[in-house]
């Protein structure tokens, strides 16, 4: 399905990289099949390292999961987030990762060289889509050093910052494995659980973890 300019507008509008766009540039960049929405099944991939066309992708219902080759869960999606971006610029290489959808899905297309062109040809987008990748890349450092000299706690709130969906976190494994993930024993991790859970941070319900407070636990890393 194509959108017309005025739904594609209020799409993108929503998202930080695209906040200042006008009717306009969605004419002038997105017209002529450069866009298009996507109905996906339940374990379908709607984009992959074979994928042959440059493409950004934004999640507008359902759920997926970002996938590596070896089937590995990297995160999942929230509805309205994006993904291929930093791949944009990076023509020669493939896309590293999978997307799978985990509930019926649609997703809306965007072409790679369209996107490339709102970029390169509106500076406000591009001042935005240059703040976006600061942040991830200040965030993925951010992650890094938690994840290989951080605390039991500070590993654990990386981990349910990336799977959580909608403040809900469901273990995608058991705990054993998680804890191995997280390089730490299983009774770590459980105390590392208990210690959230005393902070007001997290709240658990039977296997279930309810993320209290999003921007304390982001503030703990």
């Amino acid at each position: 399905m194509i959108p017309n300019s005025t739904e594609l507008l209020s799409i993108l509008r929503a998202h930080p990289v695209f906040a200042s766009l006008t009717p306009s540039a969605v004419v002038r960049y997105f017209s002529g099949g450069t866009c298009e929405i996507v109905s996906f099944g339940v374990h379908e991939v709607a984009y992959s390292p074979s994928t042959e066309r440059v493409r950004i992708g934004i999640l507008l219902s359902g759920k997926a999961r970002v996938e590596t080759d070896a089937q590995a869960l990297v995160k999942s999606l929230r509805s309205g987030e994006l993904f291929g971006i930093a791949n944009l610029y990076a023509e020669d290489e493939p896309f590293p990762t999978s997307i799978v959808t985990t509930s019926p899905a649609k997703i809306l297309f965007l072409d790679g060289d369209a996107v490339k062109k709102l970029i390169e040809g509106e500076p406000e987008i591009l001042k935005n889509y240059l703040a976006f990748q600061s942040r991830k890349i200040v965030y993925l450092n951010r992650k890094i050093t938690t994840l290989t000299a951080g605390s039991a706690e500070k590993k654990l709130a990386v981990f349910l910052l990336d799977y959580e969906q909608d403040g809900i976190f469901i273990p995608p494994c058991p705990m054993s494995r998680l804890a191995e993930l997280l390089g730490m024993g299983r009774a770590s991790l459980y105390r590392a659980i208990d210690a959230l859970c005393d902070e007001g941070l997290i709240e658990k319900q039977g296997k279930t973890i309810l993320l209290q407070n999003k921007d304390a636990l982001l503030r703990l890393i």
